[in-house]
């Protein structure tokens, strides 16, 4: 028992690598970045007024059971305007290392308000989004992968993680886990997933995938065996992740896995946003001597990490 016990707290209190952390941090917010940065140009079409969704019609879209107790967006469009504006800086200063705890926590706020203005686009990568901001807010993402690593005085600061760290560590892997099995297991409630045929649909579909795909119509069993992996992989990721035997084809397995949704399915942001948060479960040793050996200029260097 005391064994078991003292596993658990270095489960959840144990030391925690915050340049796996910090790499998770700067991948994620490129993509995060990138697909607000889209959506800017469109903002018209998908947060005004004028666009998809008024505010009168929000009200009657959103149903009274999932209705938020307050909406943190204005009535006002160029209000809307100035904060998304807002949320696009602070987004790079994720990007760049320079947010802070409370910064990133404003982040996930202004990334809410967005999506309560309109649910009607809402999808995956908006949601995954949502929880990796959240648990962001509370550990220590920024001491590699910053530019303050160019700075003078930044061998001063403590670069060891602490509590709420290696919690927030955590808690990004075990929400990872929840995501596949939670979707793994919806995936049983329909017929094509049983029959394996499900995948069969998606590729079928023109106003889904951006290429012509019918030939698989002449690959039952191609579709049949792309069907049942992806089932075998989301339901059981979260015991295979655990195990190191397993982690490394599991982690694979999701890299083709979100590679080939991207490519059939234009998942762009999606994707990779799901594959950022792998970097947590790599050995930190090996990424640390992996990131070493890179030849890149001594600057990009530096602002990876004046340890590495």
């Amino acid at each position: 028992m005391i064994k078991l016990w003292k596993q658990w707290q270095r489960f959840w209190f144990g030391s925690t690598e915050l340049l796996g952390l910090s790499l998770f941090r700067f991948l994620f917010s490129v993509v995060l970045f990138f697909m607000y940065l889209f959506r800017f140009f469109e903002f018209e079409v998908f947060f005004s007024n004028k666009g998809l969704l008024s505010i009168t019609d929000l009200n009657t879209y959103v149903m009274d059971y999932i209705k938020p107790q307050w909406y943190l967006f204005s009535a006002s469009d160029v209000v809307n305007k100035v904060f998304y504006v807002i949320l696009l800086l602070l987004i790079l200063t994720l990007v760049f290392g320079i947010a802070n705890r409370a910064m990133t926590f404003l982040t996930f706020l202004l990334h809410l308000l967005f999506i309560q203005r309109n649910p009607a686009i809402v999808y995956g990568a908006d949601l995954v989004s949502t929880f990796w901001l959240f648990y962001l807010s509370f550990v220590n993402h920024n001491q590699f992968f910053t530019i303050r690593q160019w700075l003078p005085f930044y061998n001063k600061i403590n670069l060891k993680g602490d509590i709420f760290s290696s919690l927030g560590f955590r808690f990004i892997q075990i929400q990872l886990c929840i995501i596949y099995a939670y979707t793994g297991m919806e995936k049983l409630k329909g017929q094509t997933w049983w029959d394996g045929s499900a995948v069969w649909y998606v590729m079928g579909n023109d106003n889904i995938v951006p290429f012509d795909f019918s030939f698989f119509q002449y690959l039952p069993w191609a579709v049949a065996v792309m069907t049942f992996s992806t089932l075998l992989f989301e339901i059981y990721f979260p015991m295979a992740i655990w195990m190191k035997p397993l982690r490394p084809i599991w982690l694979f397995l999701g890299l083709c896995l979100h590679g080939l949704a991207m490519f059939f399915m234009g998942l762009t942001y999606f994707s990779p946003i799901m594959l950022s948060s792998y970097v947590l479960f790599l050995n930190p040793v090996v990424l640390s001597n992996f990131l070493a050996n890179l030849r890149l200029p001594k600057q990009v260097l530096k602002f990876i990490g004046n340890n590495q």
